[in-house]
């Protein structure tokens, strides 16, 4: 289905049918999210107390990461990029979308400074202490030095539902959370002779390169079949 195809059925097709159709594929991505939080949770819980609290530290400012490259800065890519295709305007719809991905860039470059250099300060002002801070700090180091991956990812994915397709960044998420959950217990846990890296196996596990290489094929597809729409 073409760009042109796709704004003609939101634009005029059935309305409840519509709404159906974008909501489900994000009310699916959602319980994949949540299904491989939990299980992160759970492999990090078989390491013991210190090990979870460790986890529990970072993930407020894990989530403020998610937030803003999917909710926040990703509502205002996908509105830009939706309203540019809707009036016909191909060109500032690139211009929005490449925009974004620099915004992303710098937004993951931020991060990283402020997570990797003054982690250890910001999680102790937490309450870290002691074998729950130094855990908390490696945790955060690898998780924002590739946080480059979520910013991106979120990013290409605000790209896509600006021009009405919900259903490639729900199946390339779920796909990545088919392969997350075995790589995220490997990780942690050493399972079949992986290196067993503790409270940071979570944050290295590489199915999101996954996300990524769908994600960016799949806006580069969309771009072309614009140009021959």
């Amino acid at each position: 289905m073409t760009a042109e195809e796709r704004r003609e059925r939101i634009l005029r097709g059935p309305i409840l049918r519509t709404v159906l159709t974008l909501a489900a594929p994000n009310a699916l991505m959602v319980m994949a999210q949540t299904a491989v939080t939990i299980t992160d949770a759970a492999y990090v819980g078989r390491l013991g107390t210190e090990a979870l609290a460790a986890l529990a530290l970072v993930f407020p400012t894990q989530m403020v990461m998610g937030m803003m490259s999917a909710g926040a800065m990703g509502g205002g890519v996908s509105s830009s990029v939706a309203r540019a295709l809707g009036a016909k305007n191909e060109g500032r719809a690139n211009a929005a979308a490449a925009h974004a991905v620099v915004i992303a860039l710098v937004m993951a470059t931020l991060f990283a400074v402020v997570f990797v250099l003054f982690g250890r300060w910001i999680f102790a002002l937490f309450g870290g202490r002691g074998a729950v801070l130094e855990g908390a700090v490696g945790y955060a180091r690898m998780l924002f030095l590739g946080g480059y991956i979520v910013w991106v990812t979120n990013t290409l994915a605000s790209i896509l539902r600006g021009t009405g397709d919900m259903r490639t960044p729900s199946l390339a998420l779920l796909a990545a959370a088919f392969v997350h959950v075995p790589l995220s217990g490997a990780f942690t846990l050493g399972w079949g002779g992986v290196p067993k890296l503790g409270v940071m196996g979570p944050a290295v596990a590489p199915d999101l390169w996954l996300r990524i290489f769908t994600q960016d094929a799949a806006v580069l597809e969309q771009a072309q079949l614009r140009k021959l729409g």
